[in-house]
């Protein structure tokens, strides 16, 4: 299947779910426009313990770490994840957030 194959047939939702004070799912599925049944899709656990305690005090200047930019690499590699489970054959030609985004019915990314 290539990209515009699956962008006539299917779309991309992301999803938040809160488990419990320092922990949630970030999940990326693929639904079919025609009646928005789910196909398939990649859940990530998020510990906020885990993922280091220097985000909210970030002391690095040059690239700072912040959860907008945490959540949007976590999209990015669930996203890339999936293409390759799915085997888009055009994939290669699908790259940056605004591509990406089009695979979404909703933009996917905090706002840059």
């Amino acid at each position: 299947m290539t990209t515009e194959q699956f962008k006539a047939d299917y779309y991309l939702e992301k999803i938040y779910e809160n488990i419990s004070e320092t922990e949630f799912n970030c999940k990326l599925t693929i639904k079919r426009k025609s009646d928005d049944a789910f196909i398939t899709g990649l859940k990530t656990k998020i510990n906020v313990l885990e993922v280091g305690q220097d985000i909210a005090d970030s002391k690095f200047e040059i690239n700072t770490i912040d959860w907008e930019a945490y959540l949007d690499a976590t999209i990015i590699m669930q996203f890339n994840l999936l293409m390759l489970k799915i085997n888009l054959i055009d994939i290669y030609n699908t790259d940056g957030k605004k591509n990406i985004a089009d695979f979404f019915e909703e933009n996917p990314f905090h706002k840059d």
